[in-house]
């Protein structure tokens, strides 16, 4: 029987791996098939693998549809959304290195992004370029050992938000401030006039070993964001 979503219930499903597990790819349609075909190296067909199936795991978890049943069509911006069969499920997919993760909601505006924290790369550099000046100023006073973390956690918040509007990076990331709080949540800051208010969008972040995941949503009231191992899901189907 399925779990049933409620719209005050935010699901993050996530799976973590050293060596894949084994998967058949019929569960896929004929495109999903054919994009995994393209991948030049076995990590990213993996990862690529591993998310879509996770994603038609979980939503065949909260709703009583076959896995394969599931069609999807990307929005002018490359956002993913369900055509078939009807449901009322909205959800996001991000895969990083080891690590992918999917949120599912009743809400549309869904956004989820994960990343790996324990890696090298330009940090201020890239926060001067991309983050608002308030963020950028904020890292320039971080601790060097800390500065991976409040980077990364930064990065996946915007990143959840922009995703969770479903317009790419039309949305800079510069035109809005993100605010963790110790709780895990965070708030956000319209740096220029918005169609909604800032009230209505709630993020949250998950720290997880080496990895980030953040998760926004825009609803009326704050939800319960739940932080789920899809590790059951995956290893019922491997080989």
């Amino acid at each position: 029987m399925a779990e049933l979503l409620s719209p005050a219930r935010v699901p993050v499903w996530y799976f973590r791996w050293e060596t894949a597990p084994r998967l058949d790819v019929t569960l896929l349609s004929a495109d999903e098939r054919d994009r995994y075909a393209a991948f030049r190296f076995d990590r990213d067909r993996d990862s690529y693998l591993l998310a879509h199936t996770l994603l038609r795991r979980v939503l065949s978890h909260h709703e009583d549809v076959p896995e394969t049943s599931w069609l999807f069509e990307c929005n002018s911006y490359g956002k993913p959304f369900i055509v078939s069969p009807s449901s009322c499920l909205h959800f996001s997919l991000t895969h990083t290195a080891s690590m992918v993760a999917c949120a599912i909601s009743l809400h549309s505006e869904i956004g989820v992004d994960a990343e790996r924290i324990d890696r090298t790369v330009e940090f201020m550099p890239l926060a001067r370029r991309y983050f608002a000046s308030a963020e950028a100023a904020t890292l320039e006073c971080t601790p060097p050992l800390l500065l991976p973390e409040r980077f990364f956690t930064l990065w996946t918040l915007k990143e959840a938000y922009i995703k969770a509007r479903g317009m790419g990076l039309s949305l800079p990331l510069d035109e809005f401030e993100v605010h963790p709080q110790d709780s895990g949540a965070a708030t956000i800051v319209f740096l220029r006039p918005e169609g909604a208010d800032a009230s209505d969008w709630h993020l949250q972040t998950f720290p997880l070993g080496p990895h980030m995941i953040s998760a926004a949503v825009r609803a009326p009231s704050p939800p319960e964001f739940v932080l789920r191992d899809g590790a059951s899901l995956l290893y019922t189907l491997a080989s």
